[in-house]
């Protein structure tokens, strides 16, 4: 005559602060808990309006606001990782690199490398990278705009040869492996091997020197909740760790006729399930 069945309710939120951020959903059976699931919502504050306000920069600090359990990088460690410089920490994967303000230690290191590339410390797609070349009557006059004569620090590493033949290598990495890489090889009488400064991409395939890079980077990019980065690549050093827009994927899959962009988006549904 009567049918046990178990019920389905919302619980909470018991506090305003947390209106619309948690919620437990419980099932009963009769007045047992027999499941209890809680729900991670969508924290309102309009942060569409705020951030049309905001730089990019600016901005990317209220994503963990929205919704503290489900963003997909952790936006502590990534403001953190400058991109020339997260690579230091394991520096032996890397070519010689200084990082410094002072023109004099720079133009130093620059005489017994034979060469060196310049980049800012806070710069993307191939801004403000310079050759520095001990024999060019420029160089000092280089240094000088730079660091703002000794006021702001660039980094500095010493040229690797090679890579006007066979450029860099852009190597995609999901969770601390890596997926796909494409080659990017300079062209039009320019050194910098950015697809943003016109550099002509070749199909390439993961190496095992890429592993090995990985396998030695994979714990501090986990630790940083740094889970989807590019790495570039010359020759079998590290270069860079590229966090905020680790372009790639879509050159990969049009010359390797591979669909890494599905494997990135199976990989991010797969995780917030499992943290569901």
């Amino acid at each position: 005559m009567f049918k046990n069945e178990e019920m389905e309710i919302n619980l909470g939120p018991q506090h305003p602060s947390t209106h619309g951020v948690l919620r437990v959903k419980l099932r009963l059976d009769g007045e047992t808990i027999t499941h209890c699931r809680p729900m991670i919502g969508y924290l309102h504050r309009g942060v569409e309006k705020i951030c049309e306000n905001q730089t990019f920069f600016q901005g990317q600090v209220w994503t963990d606001r929205m919704d503290y359990c489900s963003a997909v990088a952790n936006n502590l460690g990534w403001a953190e990782a400058n991109e020339k410089l997260f690579g230091l920490q394991a520096a032996d994967l890397m070519p010689p690199t200084l990082v410094s303000a002072d023109p004099n230690v720079i133009v130093g290191y620059v005489e017994e490398w034979g060469r060196g590339v310049l980049k800012p410390t806070d710069c993307m797609a191939g801004r403000g990278i310079h050759i520095l070349d001990p024999r060019d009557p420029n160089l000092h006059s280089i240094l000088d705009t730079a660091t703002l004569r000794g006021q702001r620090q660039v980094v500095v590493q010493q040229w690797i040869e090679g890579v006007e033949e066979l450029g860099d290598r852009r190597v995609i990495v999901l969770d601390g492996e890596p997926i796909g890489a494409v080659r990017r090889v300079a062209s039009g009488g320019d050194f910098r091997c950015n697809m943003a400064a016109g550099a002509l991409t070749r199909a390439d395939e993961v190496t095992d020197r890429d592993r090995e890079i990985c396998a030695r980077l994979a714990p501090l990019l986990r630790d940083n909740g740094l889970h989807f980065v590019g790495l570039d690549v010359i020759g079998d050093y590290l270069t860079e760790v590229n966090v905020t827009s680790p372009t790639g994927l879509r050159e990969i899959d049009a010359l390797s006729g591979t669909q890494l962009s599905d494997r990135v988006v199976e990989w991010i549904e797969t995780v917030v399930e499992g943290s569901a």
